[in-house]
């Protein structure tokens, strides 16, 4: 299966007099087949790219005019490729991922749009560069005893240069920023649930830690568990209560984990940055009036 798509509105931005145009291209493929009975491989691919450019005839108004000189000229551009093997068993499977992706970004803006070097006032490029491996293990039992569990192994790029001109107190200035990132993140991760009472209690429990090489503060995986669990009750054929709560860690942005001064010193790593950490809890009320409708309400 594949296609591609591109969805271009400059035509249309140009009519109605706008400032920027922009362009959208995406693109996707997969490829599935089975080695053997038990053994299927696919291959997946998703990519886009994204343009903003000006629209340098929408100049006839003061508004116009005043958009064209502070809009930058914008590109992005993004793919994932990966690999999954999935091997299946009498009372489960086996799946192995193994994947990429990448986002970049580039920005410029030039003063009056004069595209000449010393008119440049913005130039920006960076990119998110991940390399990842998960293994996930499925075991369904007669008595509808379910249990996952596996691990991730992720290796990380992170790169970001900004150069930008700027008015600080009447004073012009100039900000050179360059960040270079690497580092490794790794988490295990495990669910275990469970039907009672003739499949009118649902019972699941989880969990999951995480860890990486970013600084000694995130290294160790104890620091970062995420317990979470779940219960449905069953009222009567349609109608069924749901609980949820959990506790689970995030890593920061890499923005923020990229952060330097002006001494190229990454200032978070120093200030003893850690995991983001947030409480859910979820209760409502599912109803099914038919085998193709379904109501819901929840309070989160």
């Amino acid at each position: 299966m594949t296609s591609v798509r591109r969805s271009n509105l400059k035509s249309l931005f140009k009519i109605l007099e706008l400032p920027f145009l922009p362009s959208y291209n995406d693109f996707q493929f997969k490829i599935k087949t089975r080695i053997d009975p038990k053994t299927e491989i696919s291959f997946i691919g998703l990519g886009a790219i994204d343009e903003y450019t000006l629209n340098m005839s929408a100049n006839k108004t003061e508004q116009q005019r005043y958009n064209l000189s502070f809009l930058p000229v914008n590109t992005q551009w993004s793919y994932t490729l990966g690999v999954v093997l999935k091997h299946f068993k009498l009372k489960g499977n086996d799946t192995y991922v193994v994947s990429q992706n990448r986002l970049n970004n580039s920005r410029t803006k030039y003063q009056n749009n004069v595209r000449q070097p010393e008119f440049l006032n913005l130039d920006y490029d960076s990119y998110e560069f991940e390399t990842k491996f998960r293994y996930e293990h499925n075991y369904r039992s007669a008595t509808d005893f379910k249990l996952n569990y596996g691990l991730d192994l992720q290796y990380v790029s992170y790169f970001n240069k900004t150069c930008m001109k700027s008015v600080v107190g009447n004073i012009p200035v100039t900000m050179n920023c360059n960040s270079l990132l690497d580092f490794a993140k790794y988490a295990v991760f495990g669910q275990i649930s469970r039907n009672f009472l003739e499949n009118r209690i649902d019972l699941s429990f989880g969990i999951r830690t995480d860890g990486n090489s970013y600084s000694s503060n995130m290294a160790n995986p104890v620091d970062q568990v995420s317990p979470r669990i779940s219960a449905s009750v069953r009222l009567t054929p349609g109608t069924s209560l749901n609980f949820n709560a959990g506790q689970f860690a995030q890593l920061p942005s890499y923005t923020t984990l990229g952060y330097t001064d002006f001494n190229q010193q990454l200032v978070n790593k120093i200030n003893g940055l850690t995991y983001i950490h947030v409480n859910h809890l979820v209760a409502g009320i599912e109803f099914r009036p038919s085998e193709n409708s379904q109501i819901t309400v929840e309070g989160f």
